[in-house]
């Protein structure tokens, strides 16, 4: 009679069940757009998972496919095949049922979302660092996201922090990563005129989650936030163009700390917040004059005409969502 090793079972069972590539039975009256709406489902992501079809010749009972498989190459991770397939962790690991990272391995099948690959958000790079303890010499291998500054964050892929509805999720899918920020780095920049710790400052304390936070200089801080390049480039494009320094009143925001915050201050229902994504901050306006103001918000409106502007006494918020929207508060 064959045995298994107690090991290799325990790792068997630990691993996510495959799961079937999803798909819609074409109904009459159906158009791309219709089925988008009925399946969450862009036009795009349609046409990248069916490109034999065309969107003129479908056919009722036709069947369309919203989701494609993916097999887990060798040193493959929930991060390198999100960037590399247009996805994200969390999309994956709702997709799949992981609740671990670690539990994938090569071999295994899993279920993608129908996306294009897109341009990274971050450039994020293998970096290699030795510790010795005592006389043993450990090699630790982690990725991370190096900044203009020349300041480097881990990367942080736990489904547990980044999974729908999860503290540190990213209602927007940016792309963005979710970072690990060490309290020596605070007053580190990220880019030329921007320190760290703007962007890591939680204006409400008693909201955010007390293990998720750290103290510093008589503040509270995130332990860990997205920041998104572009949006730092622009910023800083636009502190130039000011003259003088811009202060961030509201920068990351996790996607819980931003629920309590809409159900417990504003009593509205929360908004998918771009704070969550790391690309989107709330600026204190500073004190120009008249033309000088018309030349600042003729800037804001130049650097992000595809991202967001939205316009209030004494503040502004810009983000960079990929497409147009104004608004006033």
């Amino acid at each position: 009679m064959n045995r298994y090793h107690p090991l290799i079972v325990a790792l068997y069972l630990a691993l996510p069940s495959p799961v079937e590539a999803r798909s819609y039975t074409i109904r009459p009256g159906d158009s791309y757009e219709k089925i988008g709406r009925k399946t969450g489902s862009s036009v795009d992501d349609l046409l990248t998972c069916n490109p034999g079809l065309k969107a003129t010749k479908l056919q009722i009972g036709q069947k369309v496919q919203l989701s494609r498989p993916y097999t887990v190459r060798p040193n493959d991770s929930l991060w390198d095949i999100a960037q590399r397939e247009g996805t994200t962790i969390a999309e994956i690991a709702a997709a799949n049922r992981i609740k671990d990272a670690d539990t994938i391995h090569p071999g295994i099948v899993l279920e993608l979302p129908c996306r294009k690959p897109r341009v990274a958000a971050a450039r994020v790079e293998d970096h290699e660092e030795h510790y010795t303890p005592g006389r043993r010499k450990k090699s630790v291998t982690t990725k991370t996201v190096r900044f203009p500054g020349g300041l480097r964050l881990e990367v942080v892929t736990d489904v547990n922090l980044v999974g729908p509805g999860k503290e540190f999720y990213d209602p927007n899918q940016s792309g963005n990563p979710l970072l690990k920020v060490p309290r020596t780095a605070l007053d580190d920049k990220v880019s030329k005129y921007f320190l760290l710790a703007e962007f890591a400052h939680i204006g409400t304390p008693s909201l955010a989650r007390k293990e998720y936070t750290q103290a510093y200089m008589g503040d509270r801080y995130n332990t860990y936030i997205r920041l998104d390049l572009a949006l730092l480039q622009k910023l800083d494009q636009l502190r130039a163009q000011a003259g003088r320094p811009l202060f961030i009143q509201s920068g990351y925001r996790s996607y819980g700390y931003n629920q309590r915050l809409y159900e417990r201050v504003y009593g509205r229902r929360p908004t998918v917040s771009r704070h969550s994504s790391g690309d989107g901050v709330d600026l204190d306006l500073p004190p120009l004059k008249k033309k000088q103001r018309q030349k600042f918000n003729q800037k804001a409106e130049n650097l992000f005409r595809q991202g967001g502007v939205g316009r209030a006494n004494g503040f502004v918020h810009v983000d960079d969502r990929g497409r147009r929207a104004r608004w006033r508060y």
